[in-house]
């Protein structure tokens, strides 16, 4: 077996994300799909797109390798610290050959996935589950020093705006804590997702600072994309002074600019 920690003891995850999907080839781009959005909302300082391929590839080994009927293909995503954990669990108790993986020759269509994630800097391990009938393949990615991340401000919402947020909503659960958004910062007000509202293209957001009362307010979505066709959109709202999103450098800039 791969020299892996076994979750139970690792560090507590500071955020987390689990799902299941169908041993389908069709779960590779909804799993990348899922991870990228989750990996943008918590603001992961790492790169996002190694990240999210790394994870591609894990999930279609499973699903090539793996697959045995109604059984689901287990993807999970942790931040401890500014370590990311990508785990991708299937119903197979072994991994024959993981210690003797070597890079494919340039004509083989298959067998990449291992050596591409420790090629993008990964630590790649197994280990079995609690079940003793299923495992778990492991990737560790390090975000780099200086590495923007999200605030770490959370607060709990009101009952009577978790009420009137599900009223401007078509939301049927709402959080009952929410985080800040931003990046990190140590003044100013937060910002905490709560739901899509009515009205397209605005969302209700709760707002606070420090010990104040908390507010529900609806913000336009911010407009700006990153360059390109398939460029990602900005998670927050209109006009803040935060870096966008999808960026990488730590640069002030405002939506309206």
């Amino acid at each position: 077996m791969a020299s892996i920690e076994d979750p139970q003891t690792v560090a507590p995850v500071e955020q987390e994300w689990s799902l299941g999907y169908s041993m389908v080839s069709g779960s590779v781009p909804l799993a990348r799909i899922h991870a990228r959005r989750t990996l943008t909302l918590w603001r992961w300082g790492g790169d996002v797109e190694d990240a999210v391929l790394i994870l591609s590839e894990l999930v279609a080994n499973a699903v090539r390798h793996a697959s045995k009927p109604d059984a689901l293909v287990g993807v999970r995503l942790a931040l401890e610290d500014r370590t990311l954990l990508i785990d991708v669990s299937d119903p197979m108790p072994a991994f024959p050959g993981f210690g003797s993986i070597v890079a494919p020759s340039p004509d083989q269509a298959s067998g990449r996935g291992i050596c591409l994630a420790r090629a993008l800097g990964a630590r790649v391990g197994w280990f079995l589950n609690a079940d003793g009938s299923s495992k778990t393949v492991r990737a560790e990615l390090l975000a780099p020093d200086g590495a923007a991340m999200q605030c770490t401000h959370w607060r709990r919402v009101p009952l009577d705006l978790s009420r009137e947020a599900r009223e401007k909503s078509a939301a049927t659960y709402v959080d009952r804590a929410v985080q800040c958004q931003l990046f990190a910062h140590s003044e100013g007000e937060h910002f905490g997702l709560l739901a899509d509202s009515g009205a397209y293209g605005t969302a209700l957001w709760l707002r606070w600072h420090g010990t104040d009362e908390a507010r529900l307010v609806v913000l336009p979505d911010c407009p700006v994309a990153a360059q390109g066709p398939d460029g990602e959109g900005c998670c927050l709202f209109a006009d803040h002074t935060e870096q966008h999103t999808w960026e990488d450098s730590l640069e002030e800039i405002s939506c309206t600019s």
